[in-house]
């Protein structure tokens, strides 16, 4: 769980992190059971190398700058969308009104909906 006493922390890590693997993550924001990031990646970083790297290190980072108060832990996998640069500026704002858009029940099933089944397991 994402608990807000983590979140301004977990939130700038990301984006901190992103920068030191020369991607850039133009926004973050979830809701306490996940986080959608946006990011602009170069050709030459790879999506799973990023997510990996990100995944890893915020984790790592929380857990120890927050002692073991609220221990961090990322599902297995992930979900991840390309869209096109006319985009950008409407994926941003419905990134920064996560809480908004569950709270409410209107969020966008084309950026929501992510099937928790990995392709290559059996179902």
């Amino acid at each position: 769980m994402i608990a807000p006493a983590i979140e301004r922390e977990l939130y700038r890590y990301i984006r901190a992190k992103g920068a030191q693997t020369r991607c850039r993550v133009l926004e973050v924001g979830g809701t306490a059971d996940h986080l959608h990031v946006l990011v602009s990646i170069p050709p030459v970083v790879s999506l799973a190398g990023f997510v990996k790297t990100v995944k890893g290190a915020s984790s790592h980072h929380i857990n120890e700058v927050f002692s073991g108060h609220h221990l961090l832990y990322w599902q297995v996998g992930y979900d991840a969308r390309s869209i096109s640069a006319d985009a950008v500026g409407q994926v941003r704002r419905y990134i920064q009104s996560q809480k908004v858009h569950h709270a409410s029940g209107d969020v966008d099933a084309r950026l929501e909906t992510a099937d928790r089944a990995r392709p290559d397991q059996a179902r």
